[in-house]
């Protein structure tokens, strides 16, 4: 029988942690949502256990747990029963997130959990799931209709090729949700720096008229969009001591910052559709003359994506207040790029750059 429930509806929330203040911070933050919460586990074996006697409606599940841990009681509960799970975890791990979806964890959530990022999660998650059970049911109809009457065989090969195109269709949806989670991964990430503010969304904005004012289009422009939301995930690997120090760092501090483009490469390898993005993410602090890091790369051996995005990064840093000095102008931020073009960023996406600003602060907002 087809699940009718939506995603948007009421649901029963099992909440399983082992930190009992994670465990009531989340229960608080899941019935502001208007859901319910039927029961908490401390490890992973008392979770399948409550699923088995609750039928939750879905699971927030912390990776890390004893006796048996998320990822493996996730797998238990998604071959035992039709219940969708939500990985809670302190840390972004690429060996349970390439293991994930086996695990039948349908989205990850990154602690300290805010109400925003849970809201969208468990809708994103939910919603996943009903598409995939909506899916399953058909199918099966269509199957047990061809046993039933094999003259009508034809007919129904038509309906299956409707509904592998249905299927096709949600494909192309789960994987926009997955990406929307992505979405609430990287502004996860820039929250941790109480002075970027809308960082990501405006260096996006950026980034993508200038690809377009290059000639770039179609699925290329997408990719860019995305790399760019992307592009300072690894600082999710930097200390807050650091991303949050109002003064000038320390050579040591530095170093550590300067490791967050690796970090992000690494992350996003691990997963076969985000390993597009890397050059976006491992590229975008290089300098066109060679001084840039990690790879100290030169000129065209910097990948177009890492010199897009250096300067749009770079403009948008020089137009927004700092603790250590307020935001330039734009025509005072436009100089230096010009300045930096063949040292610092490449001439031709400087140039670029230059001929859709007018615009972009506009649309951005940037500092006039």
């Amino acid at each position: 029988m087809r699940n009718e429930k939506r995603a948007t509806n009421q649901l029963r929330v099992l909440i399983a942690d082992d930190e009992p203040e994670v465990a009531r911070v989340l229960h608080i933050l899941v019935e502001s949502l208007g859901h319910v919460v039927v029961g908490e586990a401390q490890d992973g074996l008392i979770a399948v256990d409550l699923v088995e006697q609750l039928r939750p409606d879905l699971v927030l599940m912390d990776l890390r747990m004893p006796r048996m841990n998320g990822l493996e009681a996730a797998k238990t509960i998604s071959t035992r029963f039709p219940t969708p799970v939500v990985a809670v975890t302190g840390y972004l791990d690429p060996e349970p997130a390439e293991k994930a979806s086996q695990a039948g964890i349908m989205a990850f959530l990154i602690k300290p959990v805010d109400r925003a990022s849970l809201a969208t999660t468990i809708e994103v998650a939910y919603a996943r799931f009903l598409q995939i059970t909506d899916l399953a049911s058909d199918l099966r109809e269509k199957v047990k209709a061809l046993e039933m009457n094999q003259a009508q065989l034809l007919q129904y090969a038509k309906d299956l090729k409707q509904s592998f195109d249905r299927e096709q269709e949600r494909s192309r949806q789960l994987h926009q949700a997955y990406l929307d989670t992505v979405k609430v991964l990287a502004v996860a990430v820039e929250a941790r720096d109480p002075y970027t503010g809308d960082h990501i969304d405006r260096v996006t904005r950026l980034a993508v008229a200038v690809a377009q004012e290059l000639g770039l289009n179609g699925d290329k422009l997408e990719e860019v969009e995305m790399g760019t939301i992307l592009h300072d995930v690894g600082k999710i690997g930097v200390e807050d001591a650091i991303l949050r120090k109002p003064t000038g760092l320390a050579p040591e501090e530095w170093q550590a910052m300067q490791a967050h483009p690796q970090i992000g490469a690494r992350l996003l390898s691990e997963v076969d559709f985000l390993k597009p993005y890397v050059p976006y993410v491992l590229y975008h602090h290089e300098r066109y003359d060679g001084k840039g890091y990690p790879h100290h790369l030169a000129g065209e051996q910097i990948p177009l994506e890492g010199r897009i995005v250096a300067v749009a990064d770079a403009f948008d840093a020089m137009t927004s207040d700092r603790p250590y000095r307020p935001a330039m102008s734009v025509e005072t931020a436009i100089r230096e790029l010009q300045r930096g073009a063949g040292t610092h960023f490449d001439p031709t996406v400087v140039a670029a750059f230059g001929k859709v600003v007018s615009s972009l602060v506009k649309e951005t907002g940037a500092a006039a």
